[in-house]
C-alpha cells in the first residue's frame, strides 16, 4: 500500500483528527509528547500566528501514517523561497515526526513526492527544504531518511549530531548508583539530605501527582520563580503568555502530565514538571527552592526520580531534554541519547547550496570555539 503526502491546516488536524493522532502517538516508532493534541492545541492558540501547516502521511483509505507540523521560516534572505521548519520554539522541545511502527521506509520513500511542489502550492512560497530539530538520530525513521539519500529519494539529507543525557531501564536504583555516582558524591548527598532534614525539622518526602490540579501547578510555577529564573526574567510564571499556555497545556495533557516533587514538612523544596508519551518521559522544567541551595535540592530530587523509575516503574526512556552541559543531569545519567538536527533538500540546486553553507559555517563555529579554548587554557599556563 502506497503512502501519500497531504498539507493540512494544522489547526484542522488537531481539532477533527485528534483521536488519530494519539493512536499513531501510540503506535509511533519514537516518543513524542510535544507533537500531541494535548499540547500543539495550547502550543499554536498561544504562539502560533494561524499559517501553521501540518504534513499528513496517509493511505488511500486516510489512514493516517505519519504527520509533522510544519511553519514556515521568515528569516530567509530570499524573497518568496524558504526552508519550512517542523513546529518549534524555546518551549517545544523535540520535533521529530510521529511516525507509524513499521511504516518508516514508506513515509521516506514519499518524500521523494515533496519536490513536486505540493508544498508549495498550500505556503505560496517556493520550498527549498526541511528542517527538523533535536530528534532521534539512531531511531528507525532517521536511519531510513539517512540511507534514503544514496538513492533518488529524497536528495541532500545533512545532519548536524548533538546529545542530551537519559535514564534508560534495564537495572536496578542499587546496581544504577554503583555504576554513575562515585562513593564520595553518594556520602556527599547522604550528608545534605541528613542537614536539610534537621534544619527543616522533618523527613525528606517525595511525592508523584499525576494530572496537578490549577494549584498544584501554581505552587509549582511558584517555585520556579522564586530562584534565578524569577531574578532574571525567564520564569513561566513571569510572562503571561507563557503561563497561560503552561497552565492550558498541563491541564489538557491530562494524565500525561505529571509532577513530581521533593518536600520536607510540607514544605516543596524541588518540584519537576514531566510529561509523557506511552512509556517515554521528559523533564519539561524543574524549579527549586533556592533558600536551601547549598543542600543540593535539584539534586535530591533527581536521586529520588531516579529510584522510583527504576525500582518501580516499567518505562522505555527518560529525557532530561536539558543541553549537554547540564551538570545537574550529567552526573547522575551516563546514557546519551543522540539527537540531530536534519535539514532535508527537496531536490533543489539553490536548497543544496544553502545546507552546505550551513554545514560550513557550523564547522568554522565549532573550530573557533576549539581555538578559543586553547587559547584560554594557553594563558592559564603562562599566568
Amino acid at each position: 500500500m502506497s503512502i501519500i503526502n497531504t498539507i493540512y491546516p494544522l489547526k484542522e488536524v488537531l481539532r477533527n483528527r485528534s483521536h488519530e493522532v494519539e493512536e499513531l502517538a501510540k503506535d509511533a516508532i519514537e516518543a513524542n509528547p510535544f507533537y500531541l493534541p494535548g499540547f500543539l492545541l495550547p502550543w499554536v492558540e498561544f504562539f502560533g500566528d494561524g499559517h501553521e501547516q501540518c504534513l499528513v502521511w496517509e493511505d488511500s483509505s486516510r489512514r493516517m501514517h505519519g504527520m509533522l507540523p510544519l511553519m514556515s521560516d521568515r528569516r530567509s534572505p530570499v524573497p518568496g523561497v524558504c526552508f519550512i521548519d517542523a513546529l518549534k520554539n524555546e518551549y517545544l522541545y523535540q520535533t521529530v515526526p510521529l511516525v507509524r511502527r513499521g511504516s518508516e521506509a514508506k513515509v521516506v520513500t514519499s518524500l521523494a513526492q515533496v519536490r513536486k511542489g505540493s508544498l508549495r502550492t498550500v505556503i505560496g512560497r517556493k520550498v527549498l527544504g526541511i528542517r527538523i530539530l533535536e530528534s532521534g538520530i539512531d531511531s528507525p525513521f532517521f536511519v531510513e531518511l539517512s540511507t534514503a539519500r544514496m538513492f533518488d529519494g529524497v536528495k541532500g539529507v545533512t545532519i548536524f549530531p548533538t546529545d542530551r543525557a537519559v535514564l534508560r531501564p534495564g537495572y536496578s536504583y542499587e546496581e544504577h548508583l554503583t555504576r554513575t555516582i562515585s562513593k564520595k558524591h553518594r556520602k556527599d548527598a547522604a550528608r545534605k539530605r541528613s542537614k536539610l532534614e534537621s534544619e527543616l525539622g522533618g523527613v525528606l518526602q517525595f511525592e508523584v501527582t499525576i494530572a496537578p490540579q490549577e494549584e498544584r501547578i501554581e505552587e509549582f510555577l511558584a517555585l520556579e520563580a522564586s530562584g534565578w529564573k524569577g531574578r532574571c526574567g525567564s520564569a513561566i510564571k513571569e510572562l503571561p503568555q507563557v503561563k497561560a499556555f503552561f497552565k492550558a497545556m498541563s491541564a489538557r495533557m491530562c494524565n500525561l502530565c505529571e509532577l513530581h516533587t521533593l518536600s520536607v514538612a510540607g514544605r516543596p523544596i524541588a518540584m519537576m514538571h514531566v510529561l509523557r508519551s506511552g512509556d517515554a518521559y521528559f523533564a519539561y522544567r524543574l524549579g527549586v527552592d533556592e533558600r536551601v541551595h547549598t543542600h543540593s535540592p535539584g539534586a535530591l530530587l533527581l536521586m529520588e526520580i531516579t529510584r522510583r523509575m527504576l525500582d518501580e516503574c516499567k518505562f522505555s526512556l527518560f529525557d532530561s531534554c536539558a543541553t549537554s552541559s547540564s551538570e545537574l543531569f550529567r552526573r547522575q545519567w551516563s546514557e546519551t541519547r543522540h539527537l540531530a538536527t536534519c535539514y532535508m533538500n527537496l531536490g533543489s540546486f539553490v536548497g543544496g547550496l544553502v545546507i552546505e553553507g550551513m554545514r560550513v559555517a557550523r564547522a568554522a563555529h565549532r573550530l573557533a570555539k576549539k581555538v578559543n579554548v586553547m587559547q584560554f587554557d594557553k594563558s592559564k599556563e603562562c599566568s
